[in-house]
């Protein structure tokens, strides 16, 4: 599975931000039905873990509309049943 690049900026104090891509809803289920038909569940959870953090952090910055951001967030949901290996 593809992995999203990050952009991290250096802050002021030193420290570093990282900013998240934002994803149209078509990169979204895409996105999906990748984590959906992967075989490894390590490299799926990990996947979904990503995809959820853009996709809320997208919501609550305001980037995408309010339509937008139910119907993303509507379609992470797809993957809740997933199996989920942690280390």
């Amino acid at each position: 599975m593809a992995t999203m690049r990050n952009e991290t900026t250096k802050l002021k104090n030193g420290k570093r931000k990282t900013k998240l891509p934002t994803l149209t809803l078509t990169q979204v289920r895409t996105r999906v039905d990748a984590i959906l038909a992967d075989g490894d569940p390590e490299s799926a959870h990990t996947a979904d873990d990503v995809l959820r953090e853009i996709v809320l952090r997208a919501i609550s910055d305001g980037n995408i509309g309010h339509l937008n951001g139910r119907r993303m967030a509507r379609e992470c949901l797809r993957t809740k049943d997933i199996k989920r290996y942690y280390a």
